[in-house]
């Protein structure tokens, strides 16, 4: 079992086994890590790590060694039990931190001179940047926001590694992009992490979804138990946020038919 490095609370709690937000608990003191976990740190199987607050950035790079790309930062927006929610790019970060993101980036992939796609997520705190996740594989949400907001396919560079392959060259400005998930039960929305995609399947890509750009839809609508991931892609951040308050007003309009019921909208 791994062990805090520091006993100062709260404390990030994690079952060593498993994947995404599955178990995972913000613990404030030691009475909640014993009712949590009755062996508190002496457990076995569990991750304890300490608490870093703040927003949460994730950045690709591929390629082989002495010839990498990096992409595009993103910002990573997070549910109550700090599943991945959403993804907004490009990202609204200081120059400055994009430029120490990048430079640890590149450091690690020469220094395990890798052959092909890794990303990097950190959390910005006031002591500095943290590292949060390490993933040597294709990402499963942070590429479509990226190929959203500036039209590179990161599947293509990650073939162009192994293959003689010339990726496109994307869009000469960035857009502004959201990439969310949505969940419809018992006649409410809800903004959860993208495990509430695989309750769902097979997803159904819809575009023009009421006013998203594009989205994977699954469950039935007319049942009021669906999930979709919605995207949107504009010239700038007023653009996509007024469409989107439309589409979710859309869609709490739907559940709120399918219900009878008033739902709050604030």
């Amino acid at each position: 079992a791994a062990r805090a490095d520091t006993r100062v609370f709260p404390i990030i709690a994690k079952p060593s086994e498993g994947s995404g937000s599955r178990g995972v608990r913000l613990l404030s003191d030691e009475a909640e890590l014993r009712a949590y976990i009755p062996e508190g740190f002496d457990a076995e199987g569990w991750v304890l790590e300490s608490y870093c607050p703040g927003p949460s950035f994730s950045l690709e790079i591929c390629g082989t060694p002495g010839n990498y790309r990096i992409f595009q930062v993103t910002d990573l927006l997070m549910d109550e039990a700090f599943d991945c929610r959403g993804v907004v790019a490009p990202t609204g970060s200081s120059p400055s931190f994009v430029r120490e993101m990048e430079a640890a980036l590149l450091n690690l992939a020469e220094m395990l001179r890798l052959h092909g796609l890794m990303d990097l997520e950190v959390i910005q705190t006031p002591e500095g940047m943290r590292v949060l996740e390490i993933d040597a594989r294709f990402p499963s949400q942070t590429p479509t926001a990226v190929w959203l907001s500036t039209g590179v396919n990161l599947a293509e560079h990650l073939a162009a590694c192994f293959f003689p392959y010339a990726p496109g060259s994307g869009l000469g400005a960035p857009r502004f992009a959201r990439y969310e998930h949505v969940l419809c039960k018992d006649g409410g929305l809800h903004f959860l992490g993208e495990h509430i995609m695989g309750q769902f399947g097979p997803l159904e890509p819809v575009n023009g979804f009421c006013g998203a750009d594009e989205a994977l839809v699954g469950g039935s609508l007319l049942s009021g138990s669906w999930a979709a991931t919605l995207m949107f892609a504009g010239q700038d951040a007023e653009d996509v946020a007024s469409r989107r308050s439309d589409c979710i007003e859309h869609l709490r309009e739907l559940a709120e038919r399918q219900t009878g019921k008033t739902i709050f909208k604030g």
